[in-house]
């Protein structure tokens, strides 16, 4: 099974191996038709992750780092792997990233509980992803997902949506209840920040080859299956 952090590992019904940061998005009721708020291009992106230096710094400096940006301390949860969690929140947001104590920060997850960005609205301020990734999530005793992911590599970020329902086709109105920052890199580089996979290894190319370029409009994306290795 492909090992991913994720700060929502039951609701995605996923196994957690902790090595840098990567989300799944917070899964939300999907009501296609629910009343909200239109969301301005302006508020999608936290422009103090934009600018984190990621790959710099460790453990210590990233706990002073969030102090000093965000006016509060994070939690810090040590792990049986011997990883780091930090997590902390600001409003109806919650932040997470994960560190070995001889490492850097590769990656920041944000969950937005509230009023979150829909598809439309993020292609709409963004354009087009580089990359998209869509699936269906499986869970053992519950309702299937239908987790996508947009991935703009010249920005470094990821929007990522996951509702409980299985749908055969992208609905613009899915929210975007996740975002995931790194350095802007390639799509190959994107996905070692996110995922415990070893470049050039049987499970770097299958994750590779899930990811796969923009196909020209959300309704071409074919949504496939579960990111489970064999």
């Amino acid at each position: 099974m492909l090992r991913q952090l994720a700060p929502w590992p039951i609701a995605i019904g996923l196994t957690i191996a902790l090595t840098s940061c990567v989300y799944l998005s917070p899964p939300l009721t999907f009501d296609p038709n629910a009343t909200r708020q239109p969301v301005e291009c302006t508020q999608m992106l936290d422009d103090r992750l934009l600018s984190f230096p990621f790959g710099q710094l460790g453990l210590e400096e990233t706990e002073l780092w969030i102090q000093e940006t965000y006016g509060v301390p994070p939690e810090k949860t040590l792990m049986t792997t011997g990883a780091f969690y930090l997590s902390w929140k600001e409003g109806s947001m919650t932040f997470l990233t994960a560190v070995y104590p001889d490492q850097h920060i590769e990656a920041v997850s944000v969950g937005q509980a509230e009023n979150p960005p829909i598809v439309d609205e993020v292609l709409k301020c963004f354009g087009e992803p580089s990359h998209v990734y869509a699936y269906h999530d499986f869970t053992p005793d519950g309702p299937t997902y239908t987790v996508l992911q947009l991935w703009y590599t010249e920005l470094g970020v990821e929007f990522g949506s996951s509702v409980p329902a299985r749908l055969d086709t992208v609905d613009l109105r899915m929210p975007m209840s996740g975002v995931s920052y790194s350095r802007p890199s390639t799509v190959n580089e994107m996905i070692l920040a996110r995922y415990a996979v070893e470049p050039g290894s049987d499970e770097f190319q299958r994750l590779l080859d899930r990811v796969t370029p923009w196909p020209g409009s959300s309704d071409k994306i074919v949504i496939g299956d579960p990111p489970y290795f064999p």
